[in-house]
C-alpha cells in the first residue's frame, strides 16, 4: 500500500514538472514574439515618420531620412535606411529583419515567418506593414500583426 501511494505521488510530481517546463517554454516564446513586434514597430516608427520618401522593392523597404546635427546650422544630410530580411542562422525556416544604414547592420527581429511592406513602388503617406511571427506552442499557426505608420508631411 505504501509503495502504491509513493508511485502515485511520484507520478503527480513528474506530471507537474513536465507541465511547468512546457508552460515556461510557451511563455518565453510568447515574450520573444512580443519583443520582436515591439522592436519592429519602434524602429519603423522612428524611420518612417521622419522619411522624406521611400520605396518598396524586392521585399525590402528603402527610406530616405534627413539627419540634422545638433547645434549646427545648415541643411540636413540625407541618410538611406534599408529594411530587409535574411535567413535566420538559428532556424533556416525563419527570417531576421535587418536595418542597414551605410556599413552598419542591426538585427531588429529574429525568428519571424514573414514581413511585408506592401506593394512594390513608392510609399504613400501611410505605410502598412504586416508581420507574421510564430505563435507560442507546438503546431499553432503564425501570429499576424498589421501596423500602420503615417509619415510627416514633407512640406
Amino acid at each position: 500500500m505504501g509503495s502504491a501511494i509513493s508511485a502515485l505521488v511520484m507520478g503527480v510530481l513528474v506530471i507537474s514538472l513536465y507541465q511547468f517546463g512546457t508552460l515556461t517554454r510557451i511563455q518565453r516564446q510568447s515574450l520573444d514574439v512580443n519583443e520582436n513586434i515591439q522592436n519592429v514597430s519602434a524602429a519603423l516608427n522612428r524611420d518612417v515618420v521622419c522619411a522624406t520618401s521611400g520605396t518598396v522593392q524586392n521585399g525590402a523597404l528603402t527610406l530616405l531620412v534627413p539627419k540634422h546635427t545638433f547645434g549646427e546650422t545648415g541643411s540636413a544630410v540625407t541618410t538611406t535606411v534599408v529594411y530587409s530580411t535574411t535567413v535566420d542562422p538559428d532556424d533556416a525556416n525563419r527570417y531576421q529583419l535587418r536595418r542597414i544604414v551605410g556599413q552598419d547592420t542591426t538585427v531588429i527581429a529574429r525568428q519571424i515567418d514573414n514581413i511585408s511592406f506592401g506593394d512594390a513602388g513608392a510609399i504613400g503617406s501611410v505605410l502598412t506593414v504586416t508581420l507574421n511571427a510564430p505563435a507560442p506552442g507546438e503546431g499553432t499557426p503564425s501570429r499576424q500583426t498589421v501596423m500602420a505608420f503615417t509619415r510627416r508631411p514633407s512640406d
